[in-house]
């Protein structure tokens, strides 16, 4: 990967990543995942969210391979987008990645965890002159390994966002090296705090953190989903069963975060007896909801520790 060019806009950053012969317009780099127009595949890039200025045409890459975002030949040769001219639309001013790396208090990372050696080589001398504080955003790379690659004297955060922070209700797992002082610690934690909560975690658990943060955003959206089919099922327009769904997810979620008691007690007490929530409860540990959802979290889990 080449990142010709990078700018900046408030705490935000755009980025246009080169391969060779070709270019992906400047997307807003902010976390999560790279969506073409044509929905025709889901690349992340970045954690968080990326909204993408551009679409990609479909059916001109394999979409089952993430890596080839990075291989496509001639598909963006008609898009003809210059640095200065996405800056001049976006009202920003625009950067070289030297110049990034020299200026910059945090500096975000989020490439594939297999593309981060070939990243770094690329731009190892402003990367060793940089003291910048390092933000990691690759799923399953540890702080060890980001020392290694990037240096032993670095500051180094490593923090997994979840793309509800695009909606500034999501969280933010982090944890950090021994070389980010407190004061580093608690400018990053202001800069992040309207994406939602950032909370701090042992390294050891970050992974399982995310397992629920990270990928339940995912789990959520089909739990929905299902509702809504189950409402269209039962008569419902479709529009209104999801706006149904969806709203009570939210406002059961706050419920848990206010009322501080445990779910299941909560649950007890939408459940009257003989009635028809325990009816549907009923249906659900028939065809092992629970377990169905843990071994979700679990298989997500590993995955996660794999790609480090």
């Amino acid at each position: 990967i080449v990142s010709n060019h990078i700018f900046k806009r408030q705490h935000a950053i755009y980025v246009q990543i080169s391969g060779p012969g070709h270019e992906i317009p400047f997307v807003r780099i902010f976390g999560g995942e790279l969506i073409t127009d044509q929905m025709t595949a889901v690349v992340e890039v970045f954690a968080v969210y990326v909204v993408v200025l551009h679409g990609v045409p479909a059916g001109r890459f394999d979409h089952t391979d993430p890596s080839a975002l990075f291989r496509w030949h001639g598909c963006f040769a008609d898009i003809g987008i210059s640095s200065a001219a996405a800056a001049e639309r976006l009202g920003c001013p625009a950067a070289a990645p030297e110049e990034i790396l020299c200026e910059s208090r945090f500096v975000f990372l989020g490439v594939k965890p297999q593309m981060l050696d070939g990243v770094v080589q690329l731009l190892s001398a402003p990367v060793a002159a940089s003291e910048s504080v390092f933000v990691s955003m690759l799923a399953g790379v540890q702080l060890e390994r980001l020392e290694r690659t990037l240096g032993a004297d670095k500051k180094i955060i490593r923090i997994l966002p979840n793309t509800p922070c695009a909606v500034g209700q999501g969280v933010v797992l982090y944890c950090a090296n021994a070389r980010v002082t407190d004061d580093d610690l608690a400018a990053f934690c202001a800069l992040m705090t309207d994406a939602g909560i950032v909370d701090p975690v042992p390294e050891h658990l970050i992974d399982a953190g995310c397992a629920i943060t990270g990928c339940g955003p995912a789990f959520a959206y089909m739990f929905i989903e299902a509702l809504a089919d189950g409402g269209v099922k039962c008569g419902l327009p479709r529009a209104k069963a999801v706006r149904y769904a969806a709203q009570m997810l939210a406002g059961s979620a706050e419920m848990v975060l206010r009322s501080g008691k445990h779910p299941e007690l909560l649950k007890d007490e939408v459940c009257s007896p003989g009635g028809s929530t325990i009816a549907g409860v009923d249906a659900l540990e028939q065809r092992a909801f629970r377990g169905s959802c843990i071994a979700a979290v679990e298989a997500a889990f590993e995955k996660t520790r794999q790609l480090g």
